[in-house]
């Protein structure tokens, strides 16, 4: 039986309503100018509620355009939980009021070091930030698997060893987005 991670902020950061938040994230998406800057390999995009930081977003979104991405490793700031060490999602789909998206097992499997990168899906349970760089790739990129990552209280070793270990598998299918309050 597949396990899925309910939306923590549906309603309440983006509207509940599939139609609604369809029409906003297209009417963001089409103010959006796109670049011509070829394939991007990583995005820095914010993760504040649809009216605050979505147009912003949808600039980076913009330049998925067109693009055949499967896999999105999706990294963020736990708001929630505090831990020492990278918390890897690995229920089997996470959904949004667009639908729901599937992770990529073997992928988090291959992270998962028992030690620096840990499957931890509590910290995931009410947190915002991927959840909510989600609702756009939905919307940009078909076909495709994520990977959910958060991290709390980090130091360059872990983020050195969090980048050794994806940079292993990372692939040109393969993007990053970084989900920050800036």
């Amino acid at each position: 039986m597949a396990i899925f991670l309910q939306p923590a902020v549906s309603g309440l950061f983006y509207p509940k309503e599939k139609k609604e938040l369809k029409g906003q994230i297209l009417s963001f998406l089409k103010k959006a100018k796109k670049e011509d800057w070829g394939k991007p390999k990583i995005l820095i995009l914010p993760h504040a509620g649809i009216v605050y930081s979505s147009q912003t977003a949808a600039f980076g979104f913009k330049q998925l355009g067109g693009q055949d991405f499967k896999k999105v490793i999706l990294l963020g700031a736990s708001h929630t939980s505090w831990f020492s060490y990278a918390a890897v999602d690995d229920l089997d789909f996470w959904v949004t009021s667009l639908g729901q998206v599937a992770l990529d097992k073997d992928f988090i499997d291959f992270l998962t070091d028992g030690k620096y990168i840990l499957k931890y899906k509590r910290s995931f349970i009410k947190n915002h930030c991927l959840e909510m760089e989600l609702t756009f790739l939905q919307k940009v990129l078909t076909d495709f698997k994520i990977v959910p990552i958060l991290l709390s209280e980090v130091d360059s070793f872990l983020i050195e060893k969090l980048a050794e270990k994806i940079a292993q598998k990372i692939d040109k299918k393969t993007l990053v987005v970084v989900s920050s309050d800036l």
